[in-house]
């Protein structure tokens, strides 16, 4: 990024919003950094697949997700894929494959979201119990029309299983 100076205006352990001049467009902009996320389209060997019932403070609702998270320092994205997986969930994967990577909204933040494509899941105990999550396996058929009649309305999420039905990528 070609800046002449930058500014930190807020900080805290999620995010940071910058204030900073562009060099192409002779503009003061602002920007959030936030860490990269991963966003987990994951099937189980029947074909239904694992969405979460997530609530969200700052919209004030219960949405249903696509398991995700953020990329800690240290971890690659597949690593982190694994573990938000988990955590989340419960479940293992033994593949992971990467479907694609994309800036969650280039406009205004840095962040790089990671989809991923998870197979061969096996249950365990979910070891995050600080978010508040409820766990739903549903048929991908399901997904998508909760996708056309608005009931999934989280835009990775939609993403994500979109990409994974019109592109087939297995």
């Amino acid at each position: 990024m070609l800046t002449i100076s930058m500014r930190t205006v807020y900080k805290n352990k999620i995010i940071r919003l910058e204030t900073f001049k562009d060099k192409e467009e002779k503009k003061e902009r602002c920007r959030i950094v936030e860490k990269d996320v991963v966003v987990i389209l994951a099937f189980l060997d029947d074909g239904r697949i694992i969405i979460e019932k997530h609530y969200r403070a700052p919209i004030g609702k219960w949405i249903l997700e696509l398991p995700a998270g953020h990329i800690e320092k240290g971890e690659t994205p597949v690593k982190a894929a694994r573990k938000e997986l988990y955590e989340e969930t419960g479940y293992k994967a033994r593949s992971m494959k990467l479907l694609y990577k994309a800036y969650v909204s280039p406009g205004l933040f840095t962040t790089i979201s990671y989809t991923y494509l998870a197979r061969g899941l096996t249950k365990h105990e979910k070891t995050d119990n600080e978010e508040m999550i409820g766990v739903k396996e549903i048929r991908f058929s399901e997904a998508l029309a909760m996708i056309k009649s608005n009931k999934i309305t989280d835009r990775k999420t939609i993403s994500g299983i979109l990409y994974y039905k019109e592109l087939n990528p297995d």
